[in-house]
C-alpha cells in the first residue's frame, strides 16, 4: 500500500472511531521572576517573592460548517501525522462550536480529553451543523489552524492555502477577500454580523464557499448516502483537490467547474462523452442565486434547504440522464418560489434534547411504504437525532411516529400512518411535482418534534 493510501486508510479508520464516539454517547449518559537589581553593592535586594508570570493563554479553537458545529475533534498529539492513532486526544465542542483547554462548557469525554494549548497539531472532526442540523464527517485542518471547516479540509488535502485561494478565485474577481485573511484562523460563522463591513463581506464569501463545498458533498456521496442524510466531507474535498492538482479551475461562478467536478465522480465517469451541461447550468444558477442569501443564519438555512431538497435532485438527474425526464435549466422565479417552499419548516432546534430533520425522496411509483432505514426510501426517523449531553443518532427503531398530515399537497399525495409505525404514501392520479407530508415524532423519553418529508413525483410507469 502506498504511503498516501495508508494515510487515507488510517484517516478513514480514525473517522470511523470518531463517528462511533459521537453516535454512541448519551446523556443518560514558569518559574518565578528574576531577582531585582541590588540597591547597593552591600545590601542587595532579595529576589521577588511575587506571583509567577501569567500562564500562556490557551488557544480558542472553533468549527464551522454552514454555521458553527457541535461535535468531536481529534488532535494528532502523537505527532505521527495520522489523526486518530494511539496517543491522540479527542475533545468535544461546546454548543457554540468552540473547543480548547479553557472552554469550560464543553462536555468532558474522559481524563485524557484535554486540548493542546497551541494550534500545533493536525485535526479531524465530525459533528452536527448548528444551522441545518445535518451530520458531517471527515473534516480536517492542518497544524497551525484554529478553525476546522470545509475550506480548512481542502487546504489540508491540497497542502497550500495560497493554491486553494487562487483556485477558488478568492484572490481576485467578484469573490476576492482580504489577502490578509488567514483561512485557517478565520471563522466566518462568527463574523457574519461583524460591524466592520470588510470583515462581514469576507465572512459572507467564505460562508458561501463552505456551503457550496458541503452541497457538492451531497452530489459526491450519492447514492451511497441519501440526499437527506450525512455527508462525508473528505470525499468531496478529495474530488475538488484532485481538480486543483490537475490545474483546473474551481471557481463556483464558472460552469466548467461543475462539469469538471461531475466528470470526477465515479458513478458519472463510467460513461464516456457524457454531457454535463444541464447539471452544470443548474448548479451555476444556484450559486449565483444564493449570494444575497448567505449573510445570516436564517438565509443560510433557506439556501441550504433549497439545495438539499430541490437542486440536488435536479442536478443528479440531469447528470444521470437516464432515470427520469431531464430538466436542464431553472429560472430565477422558480428558485425563489422553491426556496420559500422548502424552507417553510422552521430551523431545527439543534441544541435541544431531540430534533427531527426534513426527509427527501424522488419516485415514479404510485404507492410507497416507508418502513425502516435499511431500504430506500427510508422511514422519517432515520435522520432524526437525540442530542443530549452527548450526540446520538436516534434511528427509526427508537422513535415513534405520532401522526402524519397532508395539507398543501393533498391534491398530489395521501399519507397514512399504520399501526406498526410504517407510512403508506399514495400518489393521486397523474400527480407530478414536489409534494410533502408533515409528521410528528417522539423519542423514548417522550420528547416530540415535527418535520416534513419531501417527495418529488416523476411520471409513473
Amino acid at each position: 500500500m502506498s504511503k498516501d493510501a495508508e494515510g487515507r486508510s488510517a484517516m478513514r479508520f480514525a473517522r470511523g472511531l470518531l463517528v462511533a464516539t459521537i453516535m454512541s454517547l448519551t446523556a443518560c449518559g514558569g518559574g518565578g521572576q528574576e531577582a531585582s537589581a541590588p540597591a547597593s553593592p552591600v545590601t542587595p535586594t532579595p529576589p521577588s517573592t511575587g506571583s509567577n508570570p501569567p500562564a500562556e493563554p490557551a488557544t480558542l479553537f472553533s468549527g464551522a460548517l454552514m454555521g458553527s458545529f457541535t461535535g468531536r475533534v481529534v488532535f494528532d498529539t502523537s505527532g505521527d501525522g495520522v489523526v486518530g492513532n494511539l496517543g491522540d486526544v479527542t475533545v468535544a465542542t461546546n454548543r457554540a462550536g468552540q473547543f480548547g483547554r479553557d472552554v469550560a462548557d464543553a462536555p468532558s469525554l474522559d481524563s485524557s480529553s484535554t486540548a493542546p494549548i497551541k494550534a500545533t497539531y493536525r485535526m479531524s472532526a465530525s459533528g452536527f451543523d448548528n444551522i441545518t442540523g445535518h451530520f458531517y464527517s471527515g473534516l480536517s485542518a492542518p497544524a497551525g489552524a484554529t478553525v476546522i471547516s470545509p475550506l480548512t479540509s481542502l487546504i489540508d488535502v491540497v497542502g497550500s492555502q495560497d493554491t486553494v485561494r487562487q483556485a477558488l478565485g478568492l484572490n481576485n474577481g467578484p469573490y476576492a477577500i482580504d489577502p490578509n485573511v488567514n483561512l485557517l484562523t478565520f471563522d466566518a460563522s462568527k463574523e457574519l454580523k461583524n460591524a466592520a463591513s470588510s470583515i462581514s463581506h469576507d465572512a459572507h464569501i467564505v460562508s458561501a464557499v463552505n456551503m457550496m463545498i458541503l452541497n457538492l458533498g451531497i452530489i459526491a456521496t450519492y447514492p451511497a448516502t441519501s440526499i437527506d442524510n450525512r455527508v462525508e466531507v473528505d470525499d468531496v474535498v478529495g474530488v475538488i483537490a484532485s481538480m486543483i492538482k490537475d490545474g483546473k479551475t474551481v471557481r463556483f461562478d464558472e460552469s466548467k467547474t461543475f462539469s469538471s467536478f461531475l466528470q470526477k465522480i465515479e458513478r458519472f465517469s463510467i460513461i464516456e462523452d457524457r454531457s454535463f451541461d444541464g447539471a452544470s447550468n443548474i448548479l451555476l444558477k444556484y450559486w449565483n442565486f444564493i449570494q444575497p442569501y448567505t449573510n445570516d443564519e436564517d438565509s443560510i438555512y433557506r439556501s441550504a434547504s433549497l439545495f438539499r431538497y430541490y437542486i440536488a435532485s435536479l442536478a443528479l438527474h440531469a447528470a444521470d440522464r437516464f432515470y427520469y425526464p431531464v430538466k436542464e435549466d431553472v429560472a430565477l422565479a422558480e428558485l425563489k418560489t422553491m426556496m420559500e417552499y422548502v424552507s417553510e419548516v422552521p430551523r431545527p432546534d439543534v441544541i435541544s434534547n431531540f430534533y427531527a430533520l426534513p426527509d427527501y425522496m424522488d419516485t415514479s411509483f404510485n404507492s410507497i411504504l416507508l418502513t425502516q432505514c435499511d431500504f430506500r426510501p427510508a422511514h422519517p426517523g432515520c435522520n432524526d437525532y437525540n442530542q443530549l449531553n452527548g450526540l446520538q443518532g436516534a434511528g427509526a427503531e427508537t422513535l415513534t411516529i405520532v401522526s402524519v398530515s397532508v395539507t398543501k399537497s393533498s391534491g398530489l399525495i395521501s399519507a397514512q400512518l399504520n399501526p406498526d409505525g410504517s407510512i403508506l404514501i399514495e400518489r393521486k392520479p397523474l400527480a407530478r411535482g414536489l409534494a410533502y407530508f408533515d409528521y410528528v415524532i417522539k423519542n423514548a423519553e417522550g420528547k416530540m418534534s415535527t418535520s416534513r418529508y419531501y417527495i418529488t413525483l416523476y411520471p409513473s410507469g
